[in-house]
Parts: structure tokens; sequence; C-alpha cells
């Protein structure tokens, strides 16, 4: 290229930009068709805004065979952390709840405080609702001071979590202004199913902006090729740049590279069509030395970022090596402008994807393999669903099961429990094939099928859970292991009782039986737990007897050091006491579980006692004290992240939420 191309045109789109970032909007959609330049347009919206005071924070969704939780959040938390020598998100941290940096350090492990809270089952829709609180208090925090522009790219790849935590941002109240900017692909086909759903969901909701981007008129287009050329082009060159690129910025560009790439003197747009763009792409990084195209294909295999150090183990380049030939592909406009700092990556997917198409199958085998392994080195929990898709790509199954089983944990650290779901049934299959790791540290089948089974549920896919759980019914009912056989039937019995508790009934009793043949466990009070409720009391009506059930819940979960599991049946003791008419016996029970969740810190807890202690005390008459409650049920709310939607509090009428 003989010049970049300062921005062209989009003013009416700017002016758009602009108010809505000052007039309350709270989520603004761009969406655009590939190489539209959604993200020159966001970048000059937010320069601009930045210099009337805006605090930009960027993070970008990756094209990743194996997607990664919250990662476009993370990095513009990341992004934030570095503002002011830290300053600026250590002010906000000291502004907002004690909760909020022990969440955050989910996405920034490096705050390094020590105190973030290990993953449980029960209650994990509330721990999730709690992170994305946190995020919604700290862009709060700092927007109390100046206006905040979260910028979330390419959000046509992102994952379910992240999707939920854009949604909660759209909707958070209260803090200062805080505008969440989503670029997406308006020809990505197919688009995927949840960002289908999601864009459907959002475009009807209150504060929503969206700005489409066409492309370039014929003007424009002049002036970006003007600017690329570093002089007027010949009349005939922009008629035909622009009929064959049609306004495309992204293809005008390479079509111009192209051409400029020709004979001295003779600057003629390039042989072929539009529709070869991918083997135009291919052809320009063809001209570039071997080290550069190396670098190229181990960007585009990789599909992130890579640092000079990682390129250097994926080539087996040396670190001289490595820059030279990311100076060429610089030169050579291939290479993205911006982005992470000291890591690089392609300027476009499209080139990403013509560049790694073009490669021999064992090429791309090789690439991959050397690709996880120096993902492997960074020793990074984030990074193991990408390792696990590297390990995949390169046949390697061993080695992918134990990536598989890190991602999976990592995403359940974080919630995402629709990618963990999607890696404990990888980690089933895996295991179950003839030259699978079974002997592979943590890859006890069954339990992968519990795993699997918890996540799927957690993530809303019950009837997805209800098949895991039968299959493992049917292979491990005689598992050897009474605890672990239990559990199988355990989580069986749910599913069936969902449907028909007569047919749920016998599992759950067996699962009883083989838990009594064990330690106490919280699975096993898990398992009286839900004998008490969902059979006992809510398929036979049983008072007396879920009242016996739950107390021998009570007596092993008290043994087992079961915490979270102690307040739910406490919950149900106190109704149970109020139905009898034992109002003293409910109110105490109430107060011992408040004293023991204070004790843990156990806000979900403390708001769910809250709301059966102010509805008894409203029935009993109490209305004052059942305002007081009330009002301290809030304020362990809030405390806790907890958000004001209707179905917060799980009643003790909610069939398995509780």
């Amino acid at each position: 290229m003989a010049g970049l191309a300062g921005f062209v045109g989009r003013e009416r789109e700017l002016f758009r930009l602009r108010a809505s970032l000052g007039a309350g909007t709270r989520l603004l959609l761009v969406v655009g068709d590939a190489g539209v330049g959604k993200t020159r347009f966001a970048g000059e919206g937010m320069r601009r805004a930045a210099a009337g005071g805006l605090v930009p924070a960027w993070g970008s969704c990756l094209p990743l065979a194996e997607k990664l939780p919250l990662l476009p959040v993370a990095e513009a938390l990341g992004e934030l952390s570095e503002l002011d020598g830290g300053g600026l998100l250590e002010a906000a941290l000291a502004l907002a709840p004690p909760y909020v940096r022990v969440e955050i350090e989910r996405l920034l492990p490096q705050l390094g405080t020590g105190e973030m809270e290990g993953g449980q089952r029960g209650g994990e829709g509330w721990r999730r609702e709690r992170l994305f609180s946190a995020v919604a208090e700290l862009l709060g925090a700092v927007a109390r001071r100046s206006p905040v522009g979260l910028v979330v790219e390419d959000v046509h790849w992102a994952d379910s979590a992240t999707l939920d935590c854009l949604t909660y941002l759209a909707r958070a109240r209260g803090g200062g202004a805080v505008t969440v900017v989503v670029t997406c692909r308006g020809d990505e086909a197919p688009l995927d199913q949840q960002v289908a759903q999601w864009l459907a969901h959002v475009r009807g909701g209150d504060a929503v902006e969206e700005i489409r981007l066409g492309p370039l008129s014929r003007e424009e287009a002049a002036e970006q090729i003007t600017g690329l050329v570093g002089g007027p082009p010949p009349p005939r060159l922009v008629d035909d740049l622009y009929a064959r690129a049609e306004g495309n910025p992204f293809f005008t560009e390479q079509l111009v590279a192209a051409a400029l790439a020709g004979p001295a003197g003779r600057l003629r747009a390039p042989a072929g069509l539009p529709g070869r763009l991918a083997e135009l792409l291919v052809a320009r990084a063809a001209r570039c030395g071997g080290d550069g195209q190396a670098l190229l294909a181990a960007l585009a295999v990789a599909g992130r970022p890579l640092t000079e150090a990682q390129l250097s183990s994926v080539t087996g380049l040396d670190v001289a090596a490595v820059r030279a030939g990311l100076r060429e592909l610089a030169a050579a406009r291939l290479l993205a402008e911006g982005g992470l700092e000291a890591a690089y990556r392609p300027r476009h997917a499209l080139l990403a994807e013509a560049v790694a198409a073009a490669l021999q199958p064992g090429e791309r085998v090789a690439m991959h393999e050397r690709t996880a392994r120096a993902l492997e080195v960074e020793a990074d929990e984030a990074l193991a669903a990408e390792v696990a898709g590297h390990w995949a790509a390169a046949g390697r199954s061993a080695k992918e099961l134990r990536a598989r089983l890190a991602a999976a944990g990592a995403a359940e650290r974080v919630f995402g429990y629709t990618e963990a779901a999607g890696h404990w049934q990888r980690a089933i299959e895996l295991c179950q094939q003839p030259r699978g790791a079974a002997g592979t540290p943590g890859a006890d089948l069954p339990r992968l099928y519990v795993r699997a089974v918890d996540a799927l549920e957690i993530s809303g896919d019950g009837a997805r859970a209800g098949v895991v759980a039968e299959e493992a019914h049917r292979r491990f009912a005689g598992h050897p292991d009474p605890a672990t056989a239990g559990v199988i039937h355990l989580r069986a019995a749910v599913f069936r009782g969902i449907e028909a508790p007569a047919a749920g009934l016998p599992l759950i009793k067996e699962a009883l039986r083989l838990f009594g043949q064990a330690p106490p466990s919280a699975e096993h009070a898990e398992a009286w737990y839900c004998y008490a409720t969902v059979f006992l009391f809510h398929a036979e009506g049983k008072r007396e007897a879920s009242r016996a059930a739950l107390n021998r819940a009570l007596e092993i979960a008290e043994a087992a050091g079961a915490t979270a599991l102690i307040s739910r049946i406490l919950s149900w003791l106190a109704v149970d006491a109020f139905l009898r008419g034992q109002a003293g016996e409910g109110f105490s029970i109430l107060h011992r579980g408040r004293a023991l969740a204070e004790a843990a810190g156990d806000g979900e807890a403390l708001l769910r006692l809250a709301v059966n202690e102010s509805d008894a005390l409203l029935k009993t008459g109490k209305f004052e004290l059942a305002a007081e409650v009330a009002r301290r049920g809030v304020q362990a709310a809030r405390q806790a992240g907890r958000g004001a939607s209707s179905d917060a509090v799980p009643g003790p009428t909610r069939l398995l939420a509780t």
C-alpha cells in the first residue's frame, strides 16, 4: 500500500452513534456484512467520544472451534484494569460492594486476592447472576466519573454466557452512563441459533438502538482508493473496483493491494472476479517470503491472536525471523491493526479462512498440534477449550481428553454451563473410544456423566439432561461403588420424577439404600432432600413423612458440612412448621438458618430465609416487622449481587430450583 486510507464516510451513522451514547441508550447494535467496516466505524465513534470524556473498553468474540465463556467481557475488563496504571479499576472497586471484587476475580485472576469462591451444585443461576451483577456494578462505578462505552466485537461468534451477560448489562439499572456497543455480521450464514434468538429478543427491548452499515457510495469508495494509492486514481480504475467490490471497504482494499502489486507504472485492477476473493487473498500472501507465509498460516490455524513467543514455538522460527516476517506481513497489510498488546492476527477473518483452507491436510494437522503445545505452555485454564479444539483437530484423543476436563472446570467457574456441558459430553465420547484415555486422571466415566447431567440441567437443557441421566443409569446403575451408583440413581430419579413421580420413586429409594452404605456426603443429603420435597411432599402429600425425611437430610448435610444445602433444608422445615401452625418453631428455624447463612456469607440463603420469614410475619399480622425483615432481605440481595428479576427468589413450591 502507498498509504493508509483515513476513515471514509459514515457521518450520518456516526452522528447516530454519538447521539445514542449521550441519550441513555443501553445497547447499540452495529450490523453489517463482512468487510463493511464495523470495527473501523466503532473505533472512530469511540475515538470521537473518548475526546469528550468517554472511557472505552474493548472485547472481541473469536471464531474459535471451542467457545470461551465471557471471553470478550474478560478482555474488556482487562483493558480497563490497565488504564491509569490500574488506578481507574481500583477506584471503581473501592466504590462497589465487597462481593464485586470477589466475582471480578473469576474474569481477572490477576487481581489476586485469593478469595474467589469455588463452584458447587445448587443455586448456580444465582451465582451467575451475581457475576453479571458484579460486572454491571463495576462498570457503573467507573461511569459515575466518566461515561463508559463497552464495545463487544463480532457477537455472531459469541458464547451463551456472553450473550446472557450482555442482556443483563442492557437491563441493569443504577450507576452512571454505560452503553454496550455490539458489532455483528448481517451476512453470517447460517447465524448461530442462540445468537439469532438473542438478536430477535434484544431488538424488541427498550433503550436499544441499531445502526446498519451498508456499502460505501462510489464517491466514498473513490476517497478510500485515493488514500490507499497515495494520490488521485484513474477514474476507470475507480469504476472497475467499485463495480467489483460493490462498495465493500475490505474487498476494495484487497483489490487495490493486488493492483499495486502489478507491474510498475501500470495501476490496473487485477484479473478475476470478486467471487474468487479467497484465491486473490491467498495469492497476496504467497508474494511474501517463506517466513511470512509460515507466520500467516500459523495465525490462520490458531484462530486467535498469538505473541512473538507463541509464533516462534508454532513455526519453529527464531525470534528475529518472526519479527522480520511480521514486518513483511504488516507492510503487505495482512495483519490486523491494533488489537491485543504484543499479539498478532490476520487482517480479516476471510483472509484467515482462505489461508487455512489452502494448506494441505497434513500441514493443518501439524499446525494444530504445535498450536496446542504452544498454548499449553501458558498454563492458563482459560485457554483449555482452545487447546482441546486443537488436539481434536490433530487427532490426539488422550491429550484432548485432559484438555476437555480442564476446559469444563474452567467454564463452570465462570458459569458457562452450556460450554461445560459440551466439554463433559465430548469427554464421555473420548473415554469410550477404543484407544481412549480411560486412564487419564479425573476421567471417571460415571462421574463424567453426572457432571454432564448437572451442566445440561443448569444451562436449561433439561430434555437432554434427562436423556444423559437415563443413559448413565443404563450403564452404571450396578456400579460397585455405592456412592457412585447412588448418585446415578438420584439423577435418573429426579428426571423421571418430573414427568411421573411414581416412575422415579423406586429409583430414589434405591439411591437412599446405596448412599446408606457409604460415608455421609452432600449427595446423600441431597437425595433425602429430593425424596422429601419432590416425592413425599409434592407428589404424595405426605407431610409428616416429608418432615422426617427433611430432618434426616439435615442430619447428613451437617455431618458432611454441606452448608449451602443446610439452608435449603431449613427453609423447608420452617415452611412445614408454619403449615402445622407452629409459628414459634418456624421462626426459630429461620433464625437458626439466618445465623448459619451469615456465618457462611451465603447471600442466596439469606435472601431465601428473609422471604420466608417476611411472608410468615405478614400472615401473622406483624406488618412492621415483616417490612423490616423484607428490607433486610433486599439489603442482603444487593450486597450479594442479586438482581430484581421476577424469579429471583426460589420459593418453597418450586420443584427443583430450591
